[in-house]
């Protein structure tokens, strides 16, 4: 893992190497992480119902500067987003993704992960 500022990348999540090819994207409520244990549910999920929200919430948390103009373009951005998580077994993957004009658009990708009381 390396840090930049308030950012962590990774560099790989190992996801046991799941068959992808036989996992296929399901429409319904997201997968809810059993803290320190296993997601409640394994494969490919869409919220096909609500807009994430997080990445203007970010902006609006971290920076004080940006316009107000880049504050709504990601909100409208945001409008057309859909989070997809993909679990395996303690392992989770979630990015937001969007279709639009024809193109896939992937905004954020972050490995799947709570913090646990």
């Amino acid at each position: 893992m390396l840090r930049n500022d308030s950012i962590m990348w990774f560099k790989y999540i190992d996801l046991t190497q799941p068959d992808f090819a036989k996992t296929t994207l399901q429409f319904s409520e997201l997968p809810q992480w059993n803290c320190g244990v296993s997601w409640n549910k394994e494969g490919f999920f869409a919220d096909s119902i609500k807009t994430p929200t997080h990445l203007s919430e970010i902006f609006e948390y971290f920076d004080e500067k940006i316009s107000v103009k880049k504050l709504n373009a990601i909100k409208s951005f945001q409008k057309k987003s859909r989070v997809v998580i993909f679990t395996c077994g303690k392992n989770g993957l979630v990015f937001q993704m969007a279709y639009i004009n024809h193109k896939c658009y992937f905004t954020v990708v972050e490995p799947a992960y709570q913090i646990c009381a």
